[in-house]
């Protein structure tokens, strides 16, 4: 009997030690994979900041280049410029002179609905002695002609330069076709001036409030001696209208060829009466 109670004891000292060695392994498991555990972490924390801090050095000394947001704006092509095809003065007193100019667009969908010009007259010495500015428009594929009467000088005018800075450009998909028919052109000379009269057809389906008019007088070797501009004012689809221009002087010419160049401004609303005939509109 105490044999058996003292086995009994034996093994239970002995279970208690085998419990007590499972504990400690167990105990010495946790913490051997809890320092690996927190040297892991420990580890991912470092890469972590180091990686934070690498990218903001990068992008610091490396920005990000913002897009840039390009708005694309129909322009004329590069180099379209108006140039001057033709430059000529008359002198009207020994100090007063007539300029005529001949531009021209070769453009053919780009017009220019602002055109601010200078005209300067000079000397033999190139030196300017008079000037003239202005504002006018051209058409896409056009060649009008500008008229500057009595630009008074310093001197002695013998030739002429131009310079012309555009202000607004305007494409037009399809150039009006605003056509004006002349008749009854005659050339008079009268207590030794000259003068033409005429006679404009509105051909166009548009009532007109003003019409530029631009005539011009050749010789017989085709020379340009005279120049000069009238106004004609509302003028409705079909209508005639009479005009006449006026020198101050004998032109001398025998048998005169009479240019007649009539401009309306497209650019503009003004020029153009509420009342046309048709539903044609003009197209921008």
């Amino acid at each position: 009997m105490d044999n058996k109670k003292q086995v009994s004891r034996e093994e239970y000292i002995k279970y208690q030690q085998e419990q007590i060695e499972k504990e400690f392994d167990r105990k010495r498991m946790f913490l051997k994979y809890q320092k690996r555990f927190m040297i892991a972490i420990i580890i991912i924390v470092v890469v972590g900041v180091l990686g934070t801090i690498g990218f903001f050095l990068y992008r610091l000394f490396n920005p990000i280049e913002q897009p840039i947001n390009t708005q694309i704006v129909d322009a004329p092509p590069a180099g379209f410029a108006i140039t001057t095809k033709q430059v000529e003065i008359i002198p009207e007193s020994a100090n007063r002179y007539d300029a005529f100019l001949r531009i021209i667009d070769t453009d053919q969908n780009w017009g220019v609905a602002k055109l601010d010009y200078t005209i300067s007259l000079r000397s033999t010495d190139k030196a300017v002695v008079g000037e003239r500015t202005g504002t006018t428009f051209i058409l896409p594929n056009q060649e009008k002609s500008i008229i500057e009467l009595g630009i008074d000088t310093t001197n002695k005018a013998t030739t002429a330069t131009t310079d012309f800075e555009i202000k607004e450009v305007q494409k037009l998909t399809e150039s009006p076709a605003l056509n004006f028919a002349t008749e009854n052109l005659a050339y008079q000379v009268t207590d030794d001036k000259s003068k033409v009269t005429g006679t404009i057809v509105n051909q166009t389906v548009f009532g007109f409030s003003e019409i530029i008019i631009n005539v011009l007088v050749y010789n017989e070797q085709n020379n340009l001696v005279g120049y000069n501009f009238t106004t004609v004012n509302d003028l409705t689809p079909n209508q005639r209208r009479d005009f006449t221009v006026f020198w101050r002087k004998n032109l001398n010419v025998k048998k005169p060829r009479i240019v007649v160049e009539s401009y309306v401004n497209p650019f503009n609303s003004m020029p153009f009466l509420d009342i046309y005939s048709q539903g044609q509109m003009l197209e921008y």
